[in-house]
């Protein structure tokens, strides 16, 4: 945050910011954070993850139960979401793409992932199942990491495919909601 202050006052925009009302000030805010975020800060959060990402130190077991954790977890969600939109006056094709463009897209698993394994490092340098608790610090991580890789290209694909196949453009009278 520090770096968007600092382009900020250096580009003057906080007379503009000043001179806006209400949401105004939001939504040009929110676009010069935006940069920031896809220039800077999102290729650096996942390269970084990319770089502590290697499955020769995981067992192949690990790495089928990680994907098959993944994938259950996406059956789970996907009617989860359809059933969560019901009642909102949605047709039955708007909310297929609401549980769709909901499959998660890895930015949460990418700034977390690396969580678990650093706690456990951190606090357990001594324990005597210390080793058994960094293998599952690096399950989690794995897991997370395997996440990215399953659901990111799905909820890219299945917005951009099903988009224009489910959703209209304009305001169309709706006949049944359900």
């Amino acid at each position: 945050m520090g770096t968007v202050a600092k382009l900020i006052w250096e580009q003057k925009r906080v007379i503009e910011y000043t001179q806006c009302s209400g949401t105004d000030f939001l939504e040009k805010i929110g676009l010069d954070v935006n940069v920031v975020w896809d220039v800077v800060i999102r290729p650096l959060l996942f390269g970084c993850i990319g770089s502590a990402f290697d499955l020769s130190v995981m067992p192949t077991k690990a790495i089928f139960k990680s994907c098959v954790i993944v994938i259950i977890g996406l059956f789970i969600r996907w009617p989860t979401a359809f059933m969560s939109a019901y009642g909102k006056n949605l047709t039955t094709r708007e909310r297929l793409f609401v549980a769709s463009a909901w499959t998660p897209k890895a930015t949460v698993q990418a700034a977390l992932c690396s969580l678990p394994l650093s706690m456990i490092k951190k606090s357990r340098g001594g324990s005597d199942n210390y080793s058994d608790l960094v293998d599952w610090g690096t399950q989690i991580m794995t897991t997370s990491i395997l996440a990215i890789i399953i659901t990111a290209p799905i909820g890219l694909l299945a917005i951009q495919y099903l988009g224009p196949r489910l959703l209209s453009r304009g305001s169309q009278k709706r006949k049944n909601p359900a």
